[in-house]
């Protein structure tokens, strides 16, 4: 069996409201995901820092050029199985802030986002850790390190 593991970078994108931006994925090729609701980011590529892919990745799918904010980040892990292969997935979910910006899509694996209150998030569809992620975020926003 051939074993893998990867490095994502996710942004917690917060506004002025306390809202957290959440995309739907698009992938008709995956039914697993297609069509729910995540956080943006992507895997990090050779020789950048989590932090360098979280920047690139929040402009490549939603467009905005992002600040993150001097915190440890969320992490998280999962596991996928497939035939022969077996994916560890390292998440690192990073607060930020693009304050003033407009979220424009700007991939084609992104269908939609919306702004949502956390305590919201289970009125969504998400993939597994989006959730998580999101109830960590929530508990930094109540002991108001955002500012």
């Amino acid at each position: 069996m051939n074993h893998i593991q990867i490095i994502v970078g996710l942004g917690i994108l917060v506004n002025k409201k306390n809202e957290i931006l959440i995309t739907q994925r698009y992938d008709p090729g995956n039914p697993r995901i297609h069509l729910r609701w995540q956080l943006p980011g992507g895997g990090v590529e050779f020789g950048e820092t989590v932090e360098e892919a979280v920047v690139r990745e929040m402009k490549e799918e939603v467009s905005v050029d992002v600040t993150l904010l001097h915190h440890p980040p969320v992490i998280g892990t999962s596991i996928w199985e497939y035939p022969g292969k077996k994916i560890q997935c390292f998440l690192f979910g990073y607060m930020c802030r693009a304050d003033g910006q407009k979220i424009t899509i700007g991939c084609p694996e992104t269908s939609d986002f919306a702004w949502i209150r956390p305590d919201d998030i289970e009125q969504y569809d998400c993939l597994p850790k989006a959730k998580e992620f999101i109830e960590q975020a929530k508990k930094m926003m109540k002991m108001d390190i955002l500012h």
